[in-house]
Protein backbone atom coordinates (compact mmCIF):
# COMPACT_ATOMS: atom_id res chain seq x y z
CA UNK A 1 0.00 0.00 0.00
CA UNK A 2 2.98 2.32 0.18
CA UNK A 3 2.66 3.22 -3.53
CA UNK A 4 -1.08 3.80 -3.18
CA UNK A 5 -2.40 7.36 -3.53
CA UNK A 6 -3.68 8.92 -0.32
CA UNK A 7 -6.47 11.42 0.27
CA UNK A 8 -7.06 13.90 3.06
CA UNK A 9 -10.38 14.18 4.88
CA UNK A 10 -11.20 17.30 2.85
CA UNK A 11 -10.57 15.49 -0.44
CA UNK A 12 -12.71 12.53 0.65
CA UNK A 13 -15.51 14.94 1.61
CA UNK A 14 -15.44 16.40 -1.89
CA UNK A 15 -15.38 12.98 -3.55
CA UNK A 16 -18.24 11.57 -1.45
CA UNK A 17 -20.18 14.85 -1.28
CA UNK A 18 -20.41 14.45 2.49
CA UNK A 19 -19.75 16.72 5.45
CA UNK A 20 -16.48 16.41 7.34
CA UNK A 21 -18.25 15.08 10.44
CA UNK A 22 -19.92 12.38 8.37
CA UNK A 23 -16.55 11.21 7.03
CA UNK A 24 -15.14 11.12 10.58
CA UNK A 25 -18.20 9.10 11.62
CA UNK A 26 -17.49 6.60 8.82
CA UNK A 27 -13.93 6.27 10.12
CA UNK A 28 -14.98 5.91 13.79
CA UNK A 29 -17.54 3.25 12.92
CA UNK A 30 -14.98 1.26 10.92
CA UNK A 31 -16.84 1.69 7.64
CA UNK A 32 -13.95 3.66 6.11
CA UNK A 33 -10.37 2.68 6.87
CA UNK A 34 -7.95 5.53 7.56
CA UNK A 35 -4.44 5.92 8.97
CA UNK A 36 -2.87 8.66 11.07
CA UNK A 37 0.82 8.81 10.15
CA UNK A 38 2.61 10.93 12.73
CA UNK A 39 -0.58 10.98 14.81
CA UNK A 40 -1.90 14.27 13.43
CA UNK A 41 -4.10 14.08 10.32
CA UNK A 42 -6.06 11.19 8.87
CA UNK A 43 -5.12 9.85 5.45
CA UNK A 44 -7.26 7.48 3.42
CA UNK A 45 -5.67 5.15 0.89
CA UNK A 46 -7.21 5.07 -2.56
CA UNK A 47 -7.85 1.32 -2.35
CA UNK A 48 -9.71 1.77 0.96
CA UNK A 49 -11.78 4.62 -0.47
CA UNK A 50 -12.63 2.59 -3.58
CA UNK A 51 -13.66 -0.37 -1.42
CA UNK A 52 -15.87 1.92 0.66
CA UNK A 53 -17.50 3.39 -2.44
CA UNK A 54 -17.99 -0.07 -3.91
CA UNK A 55 -19.85 -1.15 -0.75
CA UNK A 56 -22.10 1.83 -1.24
CA UNK A 57 -22.26 5.09 0.63
CA UNK A 58 -25.37 5.21 2.73
CA UNK A 59 -27.13 8.56 2.51
CA UNK A 60 -27.71 10.14 5.87
CA UNK A 61 -25.33 7.76 7.63
CA UNK A 62 -24.25 10.46 10.07
CA UNK A 63 -27.81 10.70 11.36
CA UNK A 64 -27.88 6.94 11.95
CA UNK A 65 -24.74 7.07 14.08
CA UNK A 66 -25.83 10.12 16.06
CA UNK A 67 -29.64 10.07 16.02
CA UNK A 68 -31.47 13.08 17.30
CA UNK A 69 -33.32 12.51 20.54
CA UNK A 70 -37.00 11.85 20.09
CA UNK A 71 -39.04 14.82 21.18
CA UNK A 72 -42.63 14.52 22.24
CA UNK A 73 -45.07 17.33 21.71
CA UNK A 74 -45.98 18.66 25.10
CA UNK A 75 -47.90 21.75 25.89
CA UNK A 76 -45.70 24.18 27.68
CA UNK A 77 -47.40 25.62 30.68
CA UNK A 78 -45.97 28.10 33.04
CA UNK A 79 -46.61 26.32 36.32
CA UNK A 80 -45.25 29.19 38.34
CA UNK A 81 -48.26 31.37 37.47
CA UNK A 82 -51.03 28.76 37.71
CA UNK A 83 -52.92 28.27 40.92
CA UNK A 84 -50.69 30.57 42.87
CA UNK A 85 -52.53 32.56 45.48
CA UNK A 86 -51.94 36.29 45.38
CA UNK A 87 -51.40 37.84 48.76
CA UNK A 88 -52.26 41.51 48.77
Amino acid sequence: MTNDKTYTIKEVCEILHKHRRTVYAYIRSGQLRAVKPGGKNFLIYETDLNAFIKKGVQPGYYQNIYPRPHRTKEKHTNSSTKNVPINN
